[in-house]
């Protein structure tokens, strides 16, 4: 504005000059004075308001990206944020009074990086979208296309930033936003779960810019992938890469750190020894000592000398008693006694101090949970041999399974069962046990012939057991001579008959036979409540005005009786909840595909493809029965924890919506306790919550000895807990 008025000065005393030099008319001096006049006035009152307005804006504008960009930083911090906010404020002011401004693009421009570094993003969006909609061949336009793409990564919006990042990707080297673009494109790709891309770009970007400050974190984050991807040689050279990048100390120390735990795992235990014993020679890693004794303390045991790594354990006590590395030493002595040394009560008692030391965290849960394996194990081996013989089948298996689930001891467990099957082989759990001791040979020792062997045994010897379809399944035997009718045919033909094809008079007769041929199968209850079921519906009222007192005394007295003669199960519970139901009649709902439950372990007749209300029920009430039902039939998960948890991260899109609560899932538990199948049973409705939820669970594992075995593989109810995070709140 001052150029603008010193121009305007400039002009006003040439004009005088010359008039003073011609004519010298007054009259005319007097006009053109009282124009120069008029035109300050205007400039000061209008122009000079949008130019202050604008000058500040930049100024402030400015002052926050130079503090920004001495840190490195891709967000506002500090007194930057009043700086962008006060920037915003001026900049829509120049917008808002002079739509035809020239300087219209900076100001947008400056308003859109500014919402970026606030952490505004759709606010960002939208104005960056508007700067290249009306001002195509801005000077801004590059930078902000490329922005553009970085606010729709931050709003998760994968698809249309990998767009336009690429774009710059296939940019000459010297474009100055292409370096960002091929790191984001990493980036982008490990959040879409594409590792393998994400190392493909990470590498790009390293090759390419070995000089730029991010190289060294790129570096790491390819090592890290690789060591989460189990490719452990890759993972050493990576960190090894990252090491020699760095002139960062702490920095330094971590790759070296990780490359030492990647070169342990590829049996280059000499070598790992090597880095962990470099870094304890460093006074500059002093403060990592603690974790680096316990990684030679690692090797050494590794290696073989174990008595060596004991010592360097009890180091590690000594020296840090107060920390959670003491908490780790104490876990491994406990492991260490309890599996090359058997000493089950010395490794309980390392695992309980190890769950005493402050600061355990996760070392301490692990070490509560061995704990209370081990007084499980002396709790079974102590049980008094007189005691009755399902007592001592019980514990025994019950022994076994701890030694091959939770333990790891497989030559333990295997001994136990072939005891309890040579020992007891008219016990109902004989067939379970050959069932595992022919997993264990596939899966532990890997000698099929062995494993088939065991098999074999149970169409032999136990043709009655339930086991017998599992061990047909196994043998790959299906549709074969050998795959005749057993419990689980029975039950699955009988539903077939009657939710596919109506004939309830087939199933009964299928039900029944199944309870006379298999009266030690687990599928006699789930028949009997079956059988109930189908016989009651025969005396429903197909009418209002029917009278209904014989049909609910009828439901009271036969299903008072199933809840007696099967107390303390899912169908006992259901039982008895349908015995003390309301006495108001009930019509029966013609069976249908969307009615036809999958059939395993936990399944049932679905009660409301029997019982429902009159037509006076919403599908609401309806969809409620129908979940009450699968609820009751299913076993439920009340207090046990798993042993292993797959990280929850809350979805960045769903904040906003700030949901939280308890999910209830139905969830497929494997003979191993990993979790392989997630129905939800009630959600927070939610989508991307729902993804998160599933990805942790599948990655999940619970103890099987802590459940019936008889439940394995199966399902079960499980309520998730589902909070948002403070940073968000």
């Amino acid at each position: 504005m001052k150029h603008e008025m010193k121009e305007l000065l400039n002009t006003n005393r040439q004009s005088s000059e010359a008039n003073s030099c011609g004519s010298g008319s007054d009259r005319r001096s007097r006009q053109l004075a009282l124009s120069v006049l008029v035109t300050l006035v205007l400039l000061l009152s209008s122009g000079c308001v949008y130019f202050n307005s604008f000058y500040h804006a930049r100024t402030w504008f400015k002052q926050a990206e130079n503090t920004r960009q001495k840190d490195n930083r891709d967000a506002a911090a500090g007194g930057e944020i009043k700086l962008y906010q006060d920037a915003l404020k001026k900049c829509s002011k120049v917008i808002s009074e002079h739509p035809g401004s020239s300087y219209m693009d900076d100001a947008l421009f400056m308003i859109g990086k500014s919402f970026y570094y606030l952490g505004d993003f759709p606010k960002a969006e939208r104005k960056f979208r508007e700067l290249l909609a009306s001002f195509p061949k801005s000077k801004y336009a590059d930078e902000s296309r490329f922005f553009l793409g970085k606010t729709r990564f931050h709003l998760e919006n994968y698809v249309l930033a990998m767009e336009v990042f690429k774009e710059y990707v296939d940019k000459a080297k010297g474009n100055p936003y292409r370096a960002e673009a091929i790191f984001l494109t990493g980036e982008t790709a490990l959040l879409e779960n594409d590792s393998a891309g994400a190392v493909e770009q990470y590498q790009k970007f390293v090759k390419e810019y070995k000089n730029n400050p991010k190289a060294q974190e790129v570096q790491f984050k390819i090592g890290h992938i690789q060591f989460e991807r189990q490719q452990f040689g890759k993972a050493a050279k990576s960190f090894a890469a990252a090491e020699a990048l760095t002139q960062v100390d702490n920095v330094r120390f971590q790759a070296r750190y990780q490359k030492g735990r990647s070169l342990f795992l590829i049996d280059s235990v000499k070598a790992g020894l090597a880095v962990f014993e470099k870094l304890a020679n460093d006074n500059k890693d002093s403060v990592f000592q603690s974790d680096i004794l316990l990684r030679i303390a690692e090797g050494n045991y590794l290696a073989g000398n174990e008595r060596e790594a004991i010592l360097l354990y009890d180091d590690v006590m000594t020296r840090y008693p107060k920390w959670v590395q003491a908490a780790e030493a104490y876990y491994c002595v406990g492991a260490i006694v309890q599996n090359d040394w058997s000493d089950l009560g010395l490794a309980k008692s390392m695992f309980d101090q190890a769950a005493k030391t402050p600061s355990a965290g996760k070392w301490g849960q692990n070490a509560l949970t061995k704990s209370a394996d081990l007084t499980k194990v002396e709790k079974y081996r102590a049980e008094p041999s007189d005691s009755a013989q399902d007592i001592v089948d019980d514990n025994r298996f019950l022994l076994a399974e701890l030694y091959r689930t939770t333990l790891n001891q497989p030559d333990s467990a295997l001994s136990e069962y072939k005891g309890l099957v040579e020992d007891f082989p008219g016990s109902e759990l004989a067939p379970r046990a050959l069932i595992a001791i022919g997993w264990l040979y596939e899966n532990q020792y890997h000698d099929t012939a062995s494993a088939k062997e065991y098999y074999q045994k149970i169409l032999d010897q136990y043709p009655l057991s339930d086991e017998y379809g599992q061990a047909i399944e196994l043998l790959g035997l299906r549709n074969t001579e050998s795959d005749s009718l057993y419990a689980d045919k029975l039950y699955e033909l009988a539903e077939e008959q009657y939710f596919d094809r109506g004939d309830a008079d087939s199933a009964l007769t299928l039900f029944r036979r199944l309870m006379e041929e298999y009266p030690d199968s687990r599928l006699v209850s789930r028949a009997d409540f079956a059988i109930a079921k189908i016989e009651l519906s025969r005396f429903v009222p197909n009418t209002e005005s029917a009278d209904s007192t014989y049909v609910d005394s009828t439901m009271i007295l036969l299903f008072k009786g199933l809840a007696l003669k099967y107390p303390n199960t899912p169908i006992g519970v259901e039982a008895a909840q349908l015995a003390g139901g309301p006495g108001t009649p009930k019509t029966v709902v013609a069976p249908t595909d969307q009615s036809k439950p999958k059939t395993d372990s936990t399944t049932v007749l679905d009660t409301t493809a029997v019982f429902a209300k009159v037509d006076t029920l919403s599908e609401s009430q309806r969809a409620e029965e129908k979940l009450r039902a699968e609820i009751e039939a299913t076993p439920m998960i009340t207090i046990q924890e798993p042993v292993t948890k797959g990280e929850f991260v809350y979805p960045l899109s769903a904040v906003g919506t700030r949901l939280e609560g308890k999910l209830m899932l139905k969830i497929k538990i494997e003979f191993d306790g990993k979790v392989s199948d997630i129905n939800f049973l009630k959600g927070l409705g939610n989508a991307d919550i729902d993804r998160e939820v599933k990805k942790a669970l599948l990655e999940t594992y619970f103890s099987p000895i802590q459940f019936d075995p008889s439940k394995f593989p199966g399902w079960f109810i499980y309520y998730y807990d589902v909070k948002l995070p403070e940073a968000y709140r």
